[in-house]
């Protein structure tokens, strides 16, 4: 997979940000992960993260579509194994692979309305038989890497996850902390969604009573990334 380095100096930081101040760092995850025209890429959060180092406690607010497989997991990765308690404030949505990227959290809490939706790994594939039966592979692995992270923050069965992720929808705060998704759900404070194109990351749309917030806007390309850029949608579009 080909990706364009991100520039934080393009990103607007009510978007994204990473600060430290004293022991306790915060992380603004608001955006799409890893488009390369307007994403959050994990080389630069993996940048940024070392301003964290000495940090005993993050808080990561999340507002996010998902976007980009690899990008997601390779945040994941890096914030798990940060030595910081980690402290995951779901504001909106964490949708996609911005929901695996919560489970780095040792607290994940759910503000008022908002939602959480895991589902299967989505993507176009153009080939011959054997090309397109690689994809499905691809695809299966990465549900595979999906459900053995669910399964061990949730304690549900690998069957039962699998489950919820075909069914693509959804999860309000309470459902996900009924779940295990979650820890707890806060009521009094709320987040506009962001405004996306959801059928390009292959998403549902959220339910109509949800409001748009649109000065956080974060417009992905993912169609245009996958031809500009000959990334392979079935290891990379979620």
């Amino acid at each position: 997979m080909t990706i364009i380095p991100f520039h934080g100096s393009k990103y607007p930081p009510h978007r994204y940000a990473v600060t430290a101040k004293g022991n306790t760092g915060e992380i603004t995850l608001y955006g799409v992960i890893g488009d390369p025209y307007d994403g959050i890429s994990a080389a630069q959060f993996m940048t940024d993260l070392r301003k964290l180092d000495g940090a005993s406690v993050i808080n990561i607010h999340i507002n996010s579509p998902g976007g980009i497989v690899s990008e997601g997991r390779a945040i994941f990765n890096r914030l798990k194994s940060h030595a910081a308690r980690k402290i995951v404030h779901v504001d909106s949505e964490a949708s996609s692979i911005a929901a695996l990227i919560a489970m780095a959290g040792d607290e994940i809490r759910m503000l008022e309305g908002s939602v959480m939706l895991v589902h299967r790994a989505w993507g176009v594939a153009i080939g011959n038989a054997n090309q397109l039966r690689d994809r499905i592979r691809d695809l299966e692995t990465i549900d595979q890497a999906q459900v053995e992270t669910f399964t061990r923050r949730t304690g549900m069965k690998p069957d039962a996850v699998l489950s919820l992720m075909d069914e693509d929808r959804y999860m309000s705060a309470e459902e996900a902390v009924r779940l295990k998704f979650a820890d707890v759900s806060f009521t009094g404070m709320k987040a506009a969604a962001l405004s996306v194109d959801r059928s390009a990351l292959g998403l549902p749309e959220l339910p109509a009573a949800r409001p748009n917030l649109t000065r956080l806007e974060a417009r992905t390309r993912m169609e245009a990334v996958m031809t500009t850029q000959k990334i392979k949608p079935a290891r990379g579009a979620r």
